[in-house]
């Protein structure tokens, strides 16, 4: 680098500008590369909940129409509606909750629930009314019946703790849904990682019938558990 320091400004300037053209255009700044490295590879972080205020959907078609995003049919395993992004449970992110979908191979369905019932800005919005709920459950429900498989999860929005997620299992909901008890879900660990194991209700001697009661409490998500390495 001594021979730097002899060489008049005028050619300094230029061996300075000739060092920047023949730079790789596709160089990423170093706190891009950082961050990337923190998510898991198959993070898909083109999924943004862009919560502009829409009217809510009037009918189980207009729903379908509006909101369902087509997907492979071996994919169209998970309907996510929305998990905390607010500052007081940080790792539950969009990205976090993105990355669990992506990882058991699941899809989303977004911009649900909009106005005052969805995740707006990362926050959720009162009052919930209760027949606008209803319709709106039960439509996501069928959908997510019509569209699955019989090895797929559907992740929605809690009602009684909005900021967790209820999951029905799709073999079980169909049958649910031919014996009229649509309100039954399943109580699931989701455990980082894993694909989620349906309970036993009959091994749950302090109380077998709390898959029957309706709203399911959220799933449980090991927050230690770190993210599998990058391939």
């Amino acid at each position: 680098m001594l021979f730097l320091a002899r060489l008049p400004l005028r050619a300094l300037a230029a061996f300075v500008l000739l060092q920047l053209l023949v730079l790789p255009t596709s160089a990423v700044p170093t706190s891009l590369s950082t961050r990337q490295e923190e998510l898991h590879p198959e993070t898909d972080l083109d999924l943004v909940i862009d919560a502009v205020e829409e009217a809510l959907p009037t009918s189980k078609a207009d729903l379908e129409a509006r909101f369902f995003k087509a997907a492979p049919a071996k994919d169209k395993s998970c309907f996510f509606t929305g998990m905390d992004v607010g500052e007081k449970n940080p790792r539950q992110n969009t990205i976090e909750a993105k990355k669990q979908c992506k990882i058991l191979r699941l899809t989303t369905l977004e911009g649900i629930w909009k106005k005052n019932q969805m995740l707006n800005q990362g926050q959720w919005k009162k009052p919930i009314v209760p027949q606008d709920w209803s319709n709106f459950l039960g439509w996501v429900s069928e959908i997510f019946a019509d569209k699955t498989s019989g090895t797929a999860y559907l992740l929605i929005p809690g009602d009684i703790a909005p900021r967790g997620a209820s999951i029905f299992y799709s073999i079980e909901f169909q049958a649910m849904k031919r014996s009229e008890q649509t309100d039954s879900i399943q109580k699931i660990n989701f455990v980082y990682g894993n694909t989620p194991k349906l309970p036993d209700p009959s091994s749950d001697k302090e109380d077998p019938t709390w898959w029957a009661k309706g709203w399911a409490d959220p799933p449980v998500r090991d927050e230690s558990t770190k993210p599998p390495p990058r391939a």
